[in-house]
């Protein structure tokens, strides 16, 4: 696996909405050039550390509670996709320029309040490199970088921090200029390979700074969709009418599955089985956002641990879905209230200016494809910083996707959660 080293754009396109969450895994992010990991003898993964296992299971409980709140906030209908990771690294980020109640709120609603901010920074970078070093036939890039307004003097301990432990470079820009919304967009292409485009309309007069995140995922199924197998088939909507869609088809012999009272669940792997995306699919009758809002972290990391293997015989909708949301409202519902408020905020560490910062909006803009080879999957969160002035033998078990369903890419030996999705209306979008 290789790493390569905003004002709101793009709405939700088309019939069929796409919700998506960009669930951080915690709050690693990683250099913006290119780099190879190794995780020792061949075969063999390093165990997690107690603070990396502490950073899987906060990042992890931060990401399902925010692609709740999204959830909640999109409504019913319409398809959401987010990546935790993405946002919880770029919020970890701001975070080290934070001071006194906007730190403790913003470190408590990430799931650190345990933790000190170099502490979480290191665990955080160790979980990453061994993400990025896992498996060579998944394809994952995380990349951060930071932008701020020429003129402006950042301090040293903050580059410092964001350097060391995210990889970030810091850079001053000419936000006067219509340049600097070109190279905000450029960067979130080139490191989404052309798949996020645009996350950046314009910049406001008072935006002071950019800290973006972005996270690359391609991942070819272990056993793989034949395309000759794919049909033309209906999806169940919620209220009960249907609409076309691609149905793939495959038996699969050993495919890690389980039945609960309320659902049945699937683990499909990529590649060499490190990476995989697991479906909750809602028993008929039970509301998927019901299903969904009512899981606990406790509940779905033993849900990640139950599976056995059966031979299953799978259908799964081919999709493809663009979403976009500004998240304050939700970060605001989980606890980060003083950051976002003018008055209150205190960002004291970000620059040696008479300035009073504070986060004015944070964007998160998010792709998924599914098809027969595999998954591919994008996400870039920007959180811009703004002033108030400048100064075998058995039978089958079947397992139809034709209703809406829950999906999560997680890393299987750490359990560490990337994205996660509920899909309403699969539509494949040009």
């Amino acid at each position: 696996m290789m790493v390569n080293p905003a004002r709101a754009s793009g709405a939700k396109g088309g019939a069929m909405k796409l919700r998506v969450l960009s669930a951080s895994l915690g709050l690693l992010t990683l250099v913006s050039c290119t780099r190879r990991f190794s995780t020792g003898p061949e075969g063999q993964v390093r165990p997690l550390t107690a603070e990396e296992q502490a950073a899987v299971r906060n990042s992890n409980d931060f990401g399902l509670r925010l692609f709740q709140e999204v959830v909640r906030s999109e409504g019913s209908r319409g398809n959401v996709f987010v990546s935790p990771y993405s946002v919880s690294a770029a919020l970890a980020m701001v975070a080290n320029g934070a001071s006194g109640a906007t730190r403790e709120e913003m470190w408590t609603a990430l799931g650190f309040a345990d933790l000190g901010m170099e502490e979480a920074d290191a665990a955080f970078k160790g979980l990453t490199d061994l993400l990025l070093s896992l498996d060579p036939k998944v394809q994952l890039e995380i990349a951060n970088a930071i932008w701020y307004r020429l003129g402006l003097h950042v301090r040293s301990d903050f580059v410092r921090l964001v350097r060391d432990y995210f990889g970030a470079p810091v850079s001053g820009l000419d936000f006067a200029s219509p340049r600097s919304v070109q190279v905000v967009n450029q960067w979130a292409s080139e490191r989404t390979h052309g798949k996020i485009p645009k996350v950046l309309d314009s910049i406001n007069p008072l935006d002071v700074m950019f800290l973006a995140n972005a996270i690359y995922f391609k991942g070819l199924w272990t056993y793989r969709f034949e395309e000759s197998q794919t049909q033309e088939d209906v999806f169940h909507l919620p209220g009960g009418s249907t609409i076309p869609c691609r149905m793939m088809l495959q038996t699969v012999d050993d495919l890690p599955y389980q039945r609960r009272a309320n659902l049945a669940a699937v683990d499909l792997p990529y590649g060499s089985g490190h990476f995989s995306m697991t479906i909750l699919l809602p028993e008929p009758g039970i509301d998927v956002d019901s299903l969904l809002l009512q899981i606990s972290s406790p509940e779905l990391q033993s849900l990640f641990s139950g599976f056995e293997k059966r031979k299953v015989t799978i259908w799964l909708p081919k999709f493809r879905i663009r979403y976009g949301k500004e998240l304050s409202p939700e970060l605001k519902r989980l606890g980060m209230q003083t950051a976002f408020d003018p008055d209150r905020a205190d960002f004291s560490r970000l620059f040696e200016d008479q300035l009073q910062p504070y986060i004015s909006s944070v964007l998160h803009r998010s792709y998924v494809q599914v098809d027969e080879a595999g998954t591919e999957a994008a996400a870039v969160t920007v959180v811009i910083v703004g002033v108030t002035s400048v100064g075998g033998g058995e039978n089958a078990v079947l397992f139809r996707v034709d209703r809406p369903f829950i999906f999560l890419i997680r890393e299987r030996d750490s359990g560490a959660l990337l994205f996660a999705g509920r899909i309403t209306e699969p539509q494949w979008e040009e």
